[in-house]
């Protein structure tokens, strides 16, 4: 999850009809055909996506015992078994 939402304003013609019907957008379409959309999780093309990633990476290995590597990023060691890996 994002520490804090992101809006994204994406054109009614730029989403499939079946999308635009199910979740009734005409309706919440604006005058110039714009529908407004909130991000609460890390979604592909966001320039924070790799950055969600990588602390939701971190934060699973870190519960195996395995810890990123100060001086080389992408670098994972083990605590006390002698693993690492990029």
């Amino acid at each position: 999850p994002m520490p804090r939402p992101e809006y994204i304003r994406t054109k009614l013609s730029d989403i499939p009809d079946e999308i635009i019907d199910q979740y009734n957008l005409r309706k919440l379409a604006t005058a110039d055909g714009s529908v407004y959309m909130i991000v609460t999780k890390g979604m592909y093309g966001l320039p924070q996506a790799g950055k969600l990633a990588n602390e939701l990476l971190e934060k699973r290995l870190n519960a195996h015992g395995y810890r990123q590597s100060k001086l080389v990023p992408g670098l994972w060691k083990h605590d006390w078994r002698p693993i690492q890996f990029t």
